[in-house]
Protein backbone atom coordinates (compact mmCIF):
# COMPACT_ATOMS: atom_id res chain seq x y z
CA UNK A 1 0.00 0.00 0.00
CA UNK A 2 2.61 2.46 0.92
CA UNK A 3 4.11 1.70 -2.50
CA UNK A 4 2.03 4.24 -4.44
CA UNK A 5 1.77 6.70 -1.46
CA UNK A 6 4.38 8.90 -3.12
CA UNK A 7 2.72 8.55 -6.16
CA UNK A 8 -0.79 9.63 -5.43
CA UNK A 9 0.68 12.59 -3.82
CA UNK A 10 2.42 13.74 -7.54
CA UNK A 11 -1.05 12.84 -9.45
CA UNK A 12 -2.61 15.08 -6.37
CA UNK A 13 -0.15 17.95 -6.70
CA UNK A 14 -0.10 17.56 -10.54
CA UNK A 15 -3.38 18.42 -10.99
CA UNK A 16 -3.71 21.27 -8.14
CA UNK A 17 -1.09 22.76 -9.94
CA UNK A 18 -2.31 22.13 -13.72
CA UNK A 19 -5.74 23.88 -12.09
CA UNK A 20 -3.84 26.85 -10.91
CA UNK A 21 -2.25 27.41 -14.42
CA UNK A 22 -5.65 27.25 -15.58
CA UNK A 23 -5.12 23.91 -17.56
CA UNK A 24 -8.45 22.67 -16.57
CA UNK A 25 -8.63 19.81 -18.60
CA UNK A 26 -5.15 18.66 -18.17
CA UNK A 27 -5.58 18.71 -14.75
CA UNK A 28 -8.89 17.28 -14.53
CA UNK A 29 -6.57 14.20 -16.65
CA UNK A 30 -4.18 13.97 -14.13
CA UNK A 31 -6.36 13.34 -10.81
CA UNK A 32 -7.99 10.77 -13.52
CA UNK A 33 -4.44 8.72 -13.56
CA UNK A 34 -4.31 8.91 -9.87
CA UNK A 35 -7.68 7.63 -9.23
CA UNK A 36 -6.69 4.96 -12.09
CA UNK A 37 -3.77 3.83 -9.61
CA UNK A 38 -5.95 4.18 -5.98
CA UNK A 39 -9.33 4.50 -6.58
CA UNK A 40 -10.20 4.28 -2.82
CA UNK A 41 -8.13 7.99 -2.74
CA UNK A 42 -10.95 10.18 -1.37
CA UNK A 43 -8.21 12.98 -1.47
CA UNK A 44 -8.35 12.67 -5.30
CA UNK A 45 -11.48 12.17 -5.55
CA UNK A 46 -12.56 15.27 -3.49
CA UNK A 47 -9.58 17.30 -5.81
CA UNK A 48 -11.08 15.66 -9.30
CA UNK A 49 -14.59 16.86 -8.28
CA UNK A 50 -13.66 20.20 -6.80
CA UNK A 51 -11.28 20.94 -9.78
CA UNK A 52 -14.24 19.84 -12.22
CA UNK A 53 -16.57 22.47 -10.49
CA UNK A 54 -13.95 25.39 -11.24
CA UNK A 55 -13.37 24.88 -14.88
CA UNK A 56 -15.51 26.05 -17.53
CA UNK A 57 -17.49 22.08 -17.61
CA UNK A 58 -19.34 23.52 -14.36
CA UNK A 59 -22.96 25.00 -15.96
CA UNK A 60 -23.19 21.59 -18.04
CA UNK A 61 -21.46 19.34 -15.24
CA UNK A 62 -23.60 20.57 -12.20
CA UNK A 63 -26.68 19.46 -12.79
CA UNK A 64 -25.52 15.97 -13.56
CA UNK A 65 -23.51 15.52 -10.29
CA UNK A 66 -26.54 16.76 -8.08
CA UNK A 67 -28.26 13.37 -9.32
CA UNK A 68 -25.50 11.16 -8.96
CA UNK A 69 -25.70 12.83 -5.13
CA UNK A 70 -29.13 11.67 -4.88
CA UNK A 71 -28.46 8.24 -6.17
CA UNK A 72 -25.57 8.11 -4.05
CA UNK A 73 -23.10 7.49 -6.82
CA UNK A 74 -21.01 11.02 -5.99
CA UNK A 75 -18.85 8.59 -4.33
CA UNK A 76 -18.38 6.09 -6.82
CA UNK A 77 -14.67 6.76 -8.40
CA UNK A 78 -15.69 4.96 -12.12
CA UNK A 79 -19.15 6.90 -12.61
CA UNK A 80 -17.63 10.17 -11.38
CA UNK A 81 -14.27 9.67 -13.51
CA UNK A 82 -16.79 8.69 -16.54
CA UNK A 83 -19.05 11.48 -16.42
CA UNK A 84 -15.86 14.02 -15.88
CA UNK A 85 -14.64 12.10 -19.09
CA UNK A 86 -17.91 12.59 -21.31
CA UNK A 87 -18.47 15.93 -20.15
CA UNK A 88 -14.58 16.53 -21.72
CA UNK A 89 -15.29 14.59 -24.73
CA UNK A 90 -18.89 17.40 -24.79
CA UNK A 91 -16.59 20.25 -24.98
CA UNK A 92 -13.87 18.94 -27.37
CA UNK A 93 -11.06 18.21 -25.23
CA UNK A 94 -10.75 14.89 -26.72
CA UNK A 95 -6.77 13.90 -25.55
CA UNK A 96 -8.06 14.98 -22.05
CA UNK A 97 -11.34 12.90 -22.41
CA UNK A 98 -9.25 9.90 -23.60
CA UNK A 99 -7.59 9.87 -20.82
CA UNK A 100 -9.56 10.14 -18.18
CA UNK A 101 -12.20 7.74 -19.85
CA UNK A 102 -9.31 5.16 -20.53
CA UNK A 103 -8.52 5.86 -16.32
CA UNK A 104 -12.46 4.64 -15.73
CA UNK A 105 -11.80 1.88 -17.42
CA UNK A 106 -8.56 0.68 -15.42
CA UNK A 107 -10.68 1.49 -12.40
CA UNK A 108 -13.41 -0.57 -13.51
CA UNK A 109 -17.33 -1.41 -12.69
CA UNK A 110 -19.31 -4.08 -12.55
CA UNK A 111 -22.01 -2.47 -14.70
CA UNK A 112 -21.79 -3.80 -18.31
CA UNK A 113 -24.07 -0.96 -19.14
CA UNK A 114 -22.08 1.53 -17.48
CA UNK A 115 -18.81 0.28 -19.36
CA UNK A 116 -20.53 0.08 -22.74
CA UNK A 117 -21.40 3.93 -22.25
CA UNK A 118 -17.23 4.21 -21.80
CA UNK A 119 -16.46 2.04 -25.09
CA UNK A 120 -18.71 4.49 -27.51
CA UNK A 121 -17.18 7.89 -25.76
CA UNK A 122 -13.79 6.55 -26.49
CA UNK A 123 -14.53 5.47 -30.16
CA UNK A 124 -15.87 9.31 -30.76
CA UNK A 125 -12.56 10.74 -28.87
CA UNK A 126 -10.15 8.78 -30.96
CA UNK A 127 -12.23 9.74 -34.10
CA UNK A 128 -12.28 12.82 -33.36
CA UNK A 129 -8.40 12.85 -32.85
CA UNK A 130 -7.91 11.09 -36.40
CA UNK A 131 -7.22 7.65 -34.39
CA UNK A 132 -9.27 5.00 -36.51
CA UNK A 133 -7.95 2.13 -35.78
CA UNK A 134 -8.37 2.55 -31.59
CA UNK A 135 -12.02 4.33 -32.57
CA UNK A 136 -13.05 1.41 -34.48
CA UNK A 137 -11.93 -1.23 -31.36
CA UNK A 138 -14.01 0.84 -28.72
CA UNK A 139 -16.99 0.64 -31.19
CA UNK A 140 -16.43 -3.04 -31.18
CA UNK A 141 -16.92 -3.49 -28.04
CA UNK A 142 -19.98 -1.45 -27.84
CA UNK A 143 -21.40 -3.35 -29.73
CA UNK A 144 -20.41 -6.27 -28.20
CA UNK A 145 -21.93 -4.92 -24.74
CA UNK A 146 -25.27 -4.02 -27.11
CA UNK A 147 -25.43 -7.57 -27.90
CA UNK A 148 -24.97 -9.02 -24.45
CA UNK A 149 -27.77 -6.33 -23.21
CA UNK A 150 -29.92 -7.43 -26.02
CA UNK A 151 -29.66 -3.55 -26.53
CA UNK A 152 -31.05 -3.35 -30.26
CA UNK A 153 -30.92 0.68 -30.51
CA UNK A 154 -27.59 0.73 -29.32
CA UNK A 155 -26.98 -2.47 -31.32
CA UNK A 156 -28.12 -0.34 -34.28
CA UNK A 157 -25.88 2.72 -33.31
CA UNK A 158 -22.79 0.49 -33.15
CA UNK A 159 -23.19 -0.96 -36.70
CA UNK A 160 -24.14 2.45 -38.00
CA UNK A 161 -19.92 3.90 -36.41
CA UNK A 162 -18.33 0.79 -37.87
CA UNK A 163 -20.19 0.99 -41.17
CA UNK A 164 -19.05 4.74 -41.64
CA UNK A 165 -15.40 3.86 -39.64
CA UNK A 166 -14.80 1.30 -42.07
CA UNK A 167 -16.24 3.28 -45.14
CA UNK A 168 -13.67 5.86 -43.85
CA UNK A 169 -10.39 3.69 -44.43
CA UNK A 170 -11.93 1.79 -47.92
CA UNK A 171 -12.91 -1.32 -46.19
CA UNK A 172 -16.72 -1.31 -48.44
CA UNK A 173 -17.27 -5.19 -47.93
CA UNK A 174 -17.14 -4.79 -44.07
CA UNK A 175 -19.01 -0.80 -44.25
CA UNK A 176 -21.99 -2.80 -46.33
CA UNK A 177 -22.47 -5.26 -44.05
CA UNK A 178 -22.71 -3.23 -40.84
CA UNK A 179 -24.80 -0.66 -42.34
CA UNK A 180 -26.47 -3.68 -43.69
CA UNK A 181 -27.36 -5.03 -39.74
CA UNK A 182 -28.03 -1.09 -39.13
CA UNK A 183 -30.86 -1.01 -41.12
CA UNK A 184 -32.39 -4.49 -39.94
CA UNK A 185 -32.38 -3.04 -36.75
CA UNK A 186 -33.25 0.61 -37.61
CA UNK A 187 -36.50 -1.33 -39.84
CA UNK A 188 -37.38 -4.03 -36.83
CA UNK A 189 -37.36 -0.88 -34.15
CA UNK A 190 -38.98 1.43 -36.66
CA UNK A 191 -36.66 3.84 -36.30
CA UNK A 192 -37.23 6.01 -39.49
CA UNK A 193 -34.50 8.27 -38.38
CA UNK A 194 -31.83 5.24 -38.19
CA UNK A 195 -33.43 3.92 -41.25
CA UNK A 196 -32.34 6.97 -43.27
CA UNK A 197 -29.19 7.05 -42.29
CA UNK A 198 -28.33 3.71 -42.87
CA UNK A 199 -29.82 3.90 -46.82
CA UNK A 200 -28.25 6.49 -46.96
CA UNK A 201 -25.02 5.59 -45.75
CA UNK A 202 -25.79 2.31 -47.87
CA UNK A 203 -26.17 4.73 -51.11
CA UNK A 204 -22.25 6.09 -50.69
CA UNK A 205 -20.41 2.47 -50.23
CA UNK A 206 -22.33 1.41 -53.51
CA UNK A 207 -21.58 4.48 -55.34
CA UNK A 208 -17.88 3.73 -54.23
CA UNK A 209 -17.67 0.80 -55.50
CA UNK A 210 -19.52 1.25 -58.66
CA UNK A 211 -22.59 -0.46 -57.83
CA UNK A 212 -25.04 2.25 -59.18
CA UNK A 213 -28.40 0.28 -59.62
CA UNK A 214 -28.24 -0.33 -55.99
CA UNK A 215 -27.10 2.86 -54.99
CA UNK A 216 -30.08 4.58 -56.68
CA UNK A 217 -32.15 2.34 -55.27
CA UNK A 218 -30.87 2.93 -51.35
CA UNK A 219 -31.13 6.70 -52.11
CA UNK A 220 -34.53 6.45 -53.23
CA UNK A 221 -35.91 4.74 -50.31
CA UNK A 222 -34.54 7.23 -48.41
CA UNK A 223 -36.22 10.05 -50.31
CA UNK A 224 -39.36 8.16 -49.64
CA UNK A 225 -38.64 7.71 -45.78
CA UNK A 226 -38.09 11.75 -46.03
CA UNK A 227 -41.22 12.44 -47.63
CA UNK A 228 -43.42 10.25 -45.36
CA UNK A 229 -41.60 12.49 -42.00
CA UNK A 230 -41.99 15.59 -44.16
CA UNK A 231 -38.16 16.25 -43.78
CA UNK A 232 -37.49 18.62 -46.85
CA UNK A 233 -34.19 18.92 -46.35
CA UNK A 234 -33.19 15.24 -46.15
CA UNK A 235 -35.56 14.75 -49.06
CA UNK A 236 -33.25 17.45 -50.85
CA UNK A 237 -30.01 16.08 -50.08
CA UNK A 238 -30.62 11.91 -50.84
CA UNK A 239 -32.08 14.03 -54.42
CA UNK A 240 -29.05 15.54 -54.65
CA UNK A 241 -27.39 11.79 -54.30
CA UNK A 242 -29.57 10.65 -56.69
CA UNK A 243 -28.57 13.21 -59.10
CA UNK A 244 -24.96 12.40 -58.59
CA UNK A 245 -25.02 8.57 -58.99
CA UNK A 246 -26.95 9.41 -62.55
CA UNK A 247 -24.02 11.33 -63.37
CA UNK A 248 -21.84 8.91 -62.38
CA UNK A 249 -24.00 6.53 -64.64
CA UNK A 250 -23.81 9.32 -67.74
CA UNK A 251 -27.77 9.15 -67.51
CA UNK A 252 -27.59 13.35 -67.62
CA UNK A 253 -31.40 13.22 -68.26
CA UNK A 254 -32.47 12.00 -64.84
CA UNK A 255 -29.36 13.65 -63.30
CA UNK A 256 -31.17 17.28 -64.21
CA UNK A 257 -34.30 15.91 -63.13
CA UNK A 258 -33.28 15.41 -59.84
CA UNK A 259 -31.12 18.52 -59.18
CA UNK A 260 -33.99 20.53 -60.31
CA UNK A 261 -36.24 18.65 -57.66
CA UNK A 262 -33.53 19.79 -55.56
CA UNK A 263 -33.03 23.31 -56.01
CA UNK A 264 -37.65 23.05 -55.96
CA UNK A 265 -37.29 22.53 -52.23
CA UNK A 266 -34.08 24.77 -51.51
CA UNK A 267 -36.22 27.53 -53.20
CA UNK A 268 -39.14 26.74 -50.92
CA UNK A 269 -37.60 26.69 -47.91
CA UNK A 270 -35.74 29.91 -49.03
CA UNK A 271 -33.13 30.84 -46.33
CA UNK A 272 -29.15 30.70 -47.41
CA UNK A 273 -28.45 28.61 -44.33
CA UNK A 274 -31.26 25.94 -44.76
CA UNK A 275 -30.02 25.79 -48.74
CA UNK A 276 -26.40 25.63 -47.45
CA UNK A 277 -27.32 22.59 -45.70
CA UNK A 278 -29.40 20.80 -48.18
CA UNK A 279 -25.96 19.76 -50.39
CA UNK A 280 -25.54 16.05 -50.56
CA UNK A 281 -23.89 14.57 -47.70
CA UNK A 282 -20.05 14.27 -48.01
CA UNK A 283 -18.96 10.68 -47.67
CA UNK A 284 -16.13 11.90 -45.92
CA UNK A 285 -18.15 13.90 -43.08
CA UNK A 286 -19.59 10.58 -41.87
CA UNK A 287 -19.82 8.96 -38.38
CA UNK A 288 -22.65 9.66 -36.32
CA UNK A 289 -22.21 8.98 -32.46
CA UNK A 290 -24.02 8.49 -29.02
CA UNK A 291 -25.60 11.12 -27.74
Amino acid sequence: MMKWQPRKKAYFRQGVALQYLGRHADALAAFASGLAQDPKSLQLLVGMVEAAMKSPLRESLEPTYQQLQKMKLDKSPFVVVSVIGQELLTASHHGASVVVLEAALKIGTCSLKLRGSVFSALSSSYWSLGNTEKSTAYMQQDLEVAKTLGDQTGECRAHGNLGSAFFSKGNYREALSNHRHQLVLAMKLKDREAASSALSSLGHVYTAIGDYPNALASHKQCVLLAKQSKDQLSEARELGNMGAVYIAMGDFDNAVQCHEQHLSIAKSLGNKRGMQSLWPIRPEAYHAHRE
